[in-house]
């Protein structure tokens, strides 16, 4: 009897000063990541926008009209366009703006050509 009050009492003991354990969690807590600024993006500009825009501007319309035939042509390699576009580009140059220039694209350059050997037989 003595025996077993004993280790009811150090088995009481024992309880009282055990460490307290934190149960473990089986989920980090949630922890919102700060966000970064959002940058503002450019909308894709359309070539039909582009072309519209060239059709109704009254300065720079070469440009204009140079940039829509590249849109045409990059994006969605519609040449018939890009054709088009470039063909009233230079209608709307200047004669210095029909120098070829490193920037020019195959097209660009080809159409060129063909309006200074045109200018050279008039």
């Amino acid at each position: 009897m003595v025996a077993a009050a004993c280790l009811l009492v150090a088995a009481l003991v024992g309880y009282v000063i055990r460490p307290k354990l934190e149960p473990i969690p089986t989920t980090p807590p949630f922890v919102e990541a700060p966000r970064a600024p959002e940058i503002p993006q450019e909308a894709p500009v359309n070539p039909v926008d582009l072309e519209w825009q060239a059709f109704d501007s009254q300065k720079n319309r070469a440009a204009s009209y140079f940039l829509a035939g590249n849109k045409y042509l990059e994006a969605s390699e519609d040449v018939e366009s890009a054709l088009r576009c470039y063909t009233q580009a230079l209608n709307a140059c200047t004669p210095a703006e029909l120098e070829i220039t490193p920037d020019d694209n195959w097209l660009v350059v080809t159409l060129k050509n063909a309006r200074l050997k045109e200018r050279s037989h008039d």
